[in-house]
């Protein structure tokens, strides 16, 4: 016994076709989804979809909390931006730059832990208490810490204000002003 296909009517040796006219159309359109698609996921590997991919981040260095590099900042410097008193979440919080490069959370960004002194070699904060130390240790070691600036969504100085009495408020607001935002 011969078993026929079903789209097919056979008349002797001739084969006739039966689709109908519409079934080709969503044979042929479902035909091209499949060889577009195949041809999209072949081209992946090759597309570079941003600049960012191609630097290297790395999770800052908590092991130099007692030794940090020293970054000299002048006193003089002006504070280009002064704080805006009718700032809200609303208006002051970006909430569109949040998930937006394959994060499906709040990502944040830990600024180097650097020393910053002014032309005296007075310091903006004498040194990092364990307290925050602590704070920022856990925020890195989260699954919330980016190295990568470009994704965060939240940017933590690591300055310990904590303690206002033990900050140079004037040298600190100058610091905060110049960090890379």
């Amino acid at each position: 016994m011969v078993i026929y296909p079903k789209d097919r009517a056979f008349v002797g040796n001739i084969s006739i076709n039966i689709l109908s006219t519409s079934q080709k159309k969503y044979k042929n359109f479902f035909l091209a989804i499949l060889l577009i698609s195949a041809l999209i996921v072949g081209s992946l590997p090759f597309i570079n979809f941003s600049s960012i991919e191609s630097k290297k981040f790395h999770k800052i260095k908590l092991d130099i909390v007692n030794h940090p590099p020293i970054v000299n900042v002048k006193r003089s410097a002006n504070v280009e931006n002064p704080r805006n008193a009718e700032c809200t979440h609303w208006d002051c919080f970006n909430i569109y730059h949040c998930g937006h490069i394959g994060h499906d959370r709040i990502t944040v960004y830990v600024y180097p832990l650097e020393k910053y002194v002014d032309e005296n070699g007075v310091p903006a904060v004498e040194s990092v208490s364990n307290e925050y130390y602590s704070l920022v240790k856990s925020i890195v070691e989260s699954k919330y810490y980016t190295a990568n600036p470009e994704e965060a969504c939240l940017f933590v100085p690591f300055l310990d204000t904590l303690n206002e009495d033990r900050i140079d408020l004037n040298l600190t607001s100058v610091v905060l002003n110049q960090l890379p935002s």
